[in-house]
This record gives structure tokens, C-alpha cells and sequence, in this order.
């Protein structure tokens, strides 16, 4: 490696998009490296002082690294940082820990304390707040009620399927658990949860995906509800569509998080359908349906902060670097893609005026709702990706809050087009002699008839 008089430096920025003040706040981020340049080895700075950072190479890409860190920012401020080719010396102040045995998975912060069974995965065993245990578990905290049979299955009842850690470093870790739902002995569907934890700090991401996924057959299921529960389950917490990330100040108290509450409006093409007036939520076949919430175990929180928190997961920060970096070195599209200082040049050279007004620009939107038929209605496009690109062209908050959006719906909700439920658009999208009679949402048939499996000619539009 070059001496550190010559070691490659890259500027970045967070910006803070929210108004709120950030304490030691989780940083996630992408940046590409020239080619040839090392992956491993990387400190970052605030002018002379280095900052706690762990540095992963990502898979599938043989020149970006992602970085995990910690800053604390004043709200709508920024800050400037300097990512150097240097190896790191700086140390968290806390740092995570996971002991493993047979039978149980115990995880530390610092301040938080989890246990976690690998025998008969039940989210938290227990919980600990500074060394005292403030959680215990009580019950079945995993459930799922079938609307055609009104039984309860539980997905604790069996091992998981498997139970390992995707990513793990000091300063964050995601546990993944894949496992099914039972009533008795007889099989429902899968789940899958993924828990995440950050050095230093009392609150855990849970995801939770429902997976209807894998049948020997055709099988939509309809349910009427599913809940996570933590502790007693003395508070309600009702997922909401409109939500980016729902979080909850779980305490001492407990929690019931109701992922699909039986009062809640779904969407599918052309219908707007509450989940109770049509006697449950139709997951069909090879589909899955996901929700996520951010438990905080802090105690005495005032209402001003819990706010503050709230509105934190929904709107995370990021380290980027200058537009042009990414479209020197990212290899997003082709080799090199226009930057919009590219663009102006261009202009400038042709003798055409360039102004304020042709700059694209995208406000913040935190809590920005992508709509079921948004995704069906534009199958042709990738949307994550054109808005991933516009917000490193330009900067602008609101092209990555709909990224995010548009990433979480594929993870948690998306429904592939060869899933066996037959679409129809309502809407004269499609050639009329290849119009189909899409199943009644309402349908309570283990198997999709014969006379439904019809193609659709899709017209491109």
C-alpha cells in the first residue's frame, strides 16, 4: 500500500434530511473504489479525528465496500467527512458481542442484553436494560391465524429451519431465522425474521416476511391476522401500510405487534379492500408479505424523544460521496454514466443555456407510500435502480427515500408475476382477447382452478 503522504482520500457527506437532532446514529452506506484498489483496510475522519468504522466488502461487487458506522449530527445540519486508504486504529466505545451454545444465542450492545433460542425460536427469551432483565418471555410470540380454518399456528412450536448470522462486525449484526408455522403438526406456511443489532445502543430491527412459498402445489392461504409478541404484550402496536418503519417504545411493558392487523386497508389492482370486511389478507401462491418495526427498550423516554426516535428510523442516514465518484467508479450502467455536472457541461459546450429550473429535484419524503399497482403498473421499468441513480446524480433526499421504498416492497411484499394468481388490470391494459377473470379476492380454495391458469398477454405501453 502506498505511504500515507499518498493514500487515496474520498470526501463524504451526511446530510441530516429530518429536522431532528441524531445521537450516535447508525451510518450504512456504499462507496466504490477505483479498480485495483484494496478492500479491506479503510479509516474514516472528521478533519483529525478518526471514527469507529467497520469496512465490508460487498458481495457481487468487486470494487464497492460498504461502511458501518455511528455520528451524531444537529437536525437539518451536515457534516464532512474524509474516507482515507489507511488502516484503522480508532475503537467503539461499545462494542457487540454473541456467545453461542447449543441451545441459545445471547447478544450484547453494551447496554442491551437479548437471548435468543436456537431450539425453538421465540424472539426474545429475555431482555436486559443496563444488567437488569426487564423483559421475559411469556407465551407464544409468534402467530398467525388462518382464516379458512380459524386455527392459530405458532412458530415456535418446531426448530428453525436455519438460524445463522448474515452479517456480523462490532459495531452491527443481523441474525437471520427461517422457520415455519405450525398447528400441532400440521405445516402452515414460512417466515422469515431478521433481527439487527448496533453496538452501543438499546433498540433491535425486527423484520418479519410471512413466505407462502415452496407448496407441492398451488396454494393461496387467506389470514386474519399475525402478531409478534414481546414480553406480556401489554401495548398494541398495529402495522400500518402508510409506514415506512413502524417503531415502538417497548420498555418494560411488552409489546403485540399485530403485522397484519385484522382492521388494516390492503390494496390489489384496482381494489381497495380492508382486511377484516373481506375475512382476512389473500397471501397467494410463491408470494410473500413482510412488515418492520424498530423495538426500543429504553425506559422513560418523554414523548418529545420518543418522536425524535420515531421519526429517525424512517429517514436513516447516508455517507455520499461526490456525484461525479459514482459515476466515475461505480459501474452502475455502462462503464461511466453522466453525472449532472456532465450534463451541464454538455450544455455549456453546445452554446445552450442552462438554469436553476433544469436541475431534477426530489424533496425529503421519510414516510413516502409506494402503492401495490405502482409496481404492476410499470413492470417494464426498474424503479430502485432509476432512483438510486437520480439521487447520486443530484443529491436530492426524496430520489432515496423512494429507493428505499421501492427496495423494502421487493424484499417484504412484492408478487411475482408467475406466482399462479391470475392478474387482471381493470383497466383495458391488456388485449382484450386475452383478458382473464382474476380470482375474487374473497376466494377460500386451497388449490386455483385449472380453468383460471391462463397467460396474459401483457401490451407494452
Amino acid at each position: 500500500m502506498l505511504g500515507s503522504a499518498f493514500a487515496l482520500e474520498i470526501p463524504l457527506t451526511v446530510r441530516e434530511p429530518s429536522g431532528i437532532a441524531r445521537s450516535n446514529e447508525p451510518v450504512i452506506s456504499g462507496v466504490p473504489l477505483p479498480s485495483g484498489t484494496q478492500t479491506t483496510n479503510w479509516s474514516l475522519w472528521d478533519k483529525a479525528t478518526e471514527i469507529p468504522i467497520q469496512v465490508t466488502k460487498l458481495r457481487g461487487r468487486d470494487n464497492w465496500i460498504l461502511l458501518d458506522f455511528q455520528l451524531s449530527i444537529p437536525s437539518s445540519a451536515k457534516r464532512n467527512l474524509t474516507l482515507k486508504d489507511l488502516v484503522p486504529s480508532a475503537i467503539p466505545a461499545n462494542s457487540l458481542s454473541a456467545i453461542e451454545t447449543n441451545s441459545l444465542i445471547t447478544v450484547n450492545t453494551g447496554p442491551l442484553q437479548v437471548t435468543i433460542s436456537k431450539t425453538s425460536f421465540n424472539l426474545f427469551e429475555g431482555v436486559w436494560l443496563n444488567g437488569t432483565k426487564i423483559i421475559t418471555s411469556s407465551g407464544n410470540n409468534i402467530q398467525i391465524v388462518d382464516a379458512i380454518t380459524g386455527n392459530t399456528f405458532l412458530g415456535n412450536t418446531q426448530a428453525p429451519d436455519s438460524i445463522a448470522w448474515e452479517y456480523k462486525n462490532p459495531l452491527r449484526a443481523v441474525l437471520r431465522v427461517d422457520g415455519r408455522y405450525f398447528y400441532g403438526s400440521t405445516e402452515f406456511i414460512g417466515y422469515t425474521t431478521r433481527l439487527t443489532f448496533y453496538a452501543g445502543r438499546v433498540d433491535v430491527k425486527i423484520e418479519h416476511i410471512l413466505r407462502n412459498s415452496h407448496q407441492s402445489n398451488e396454494r393461496p392461504v387467506k389470514i386474519t391476522s399475525a402478531k409478534l409478541l414481546i414480553g406480556t404484550g401489554a401495548a398494541t402496536l398495529r402495522a400500518s401500510r402508510t409506514k415506512s418503519i413502524h417503531w415502538a417504545n417497548v420498555g418494560s411493558k411488552g409489546l403485540t405487534f399485530e403485522t397484519l392487523p385484522t382492521t388494516m386497508a390492503i390494496s390489489y389492482v384496482g381494489d381497495d379492500v380492508n382486511v377484516d370486511a373481506n375475512g382476512g389478507k389473500v397471501i397467494p401462491d410463491l408470494t410473500h408479505e413482510g412488515r418492520t418495526i424498530v423495538v426500543d427498550f429504553s425506559t422513560g423516554l418523554s414523548s418529545g424523544e420518543q418522536t425524535r426516535r420515531a421519526t429517525a428510523v424512517d429517514a436513516p442516514l447516508f455517507a455520499m460521496a461526490a456525484p461525479s465518484w459514482y459515476a466515475t467508479n461505480g459501474n452502475l450502467t455502462v462503464p461511466q454514466f453522466g453525472s449532472l455536472q456532465d450534463e451541464k457541461d454538455s450544455y455549456k459546450n453546445w452554446g445552450w443555456t442552462w438554469t436553476s429550473r433544469q436541475v431534477p429535484s426530489d424533496p425529503a419524503s421519510p414516510d413516502y407510500y409506494l402503492h401495490w399497482p405502482d409496481v404492476h403498473g410499470d413492470t417494464e421499468s426498474d424503479d430502485l435502480w432509476q432512483n438510486l441513480t437520480m439521487y447520486l446524480r443530484t443529491g436530492s433526499r426524496g430520489y432515496f427515500d423512494r429507493m428505499l421504498q421501492w427496495a423494502k416492497y421487493f424484499k417484504e411484499r412484492y408478487p411475482y408475476r408467475t406466482d399462479g394468481f391470475t392478474y387482471a388490470w381493470n383497466s383495458g391494459w391488456e388485449n382484450p382477447s386475452a383478458r382473464v377473470t382474476r380470482p375474487l379476492i374473497s376466494i377460500q380454495k386451497t388449490i386455483i382452478p385449472t380453468s383460471l391458469k391462463m397467460s396474459i398477454r401483457e401490451k407494452r405501453i
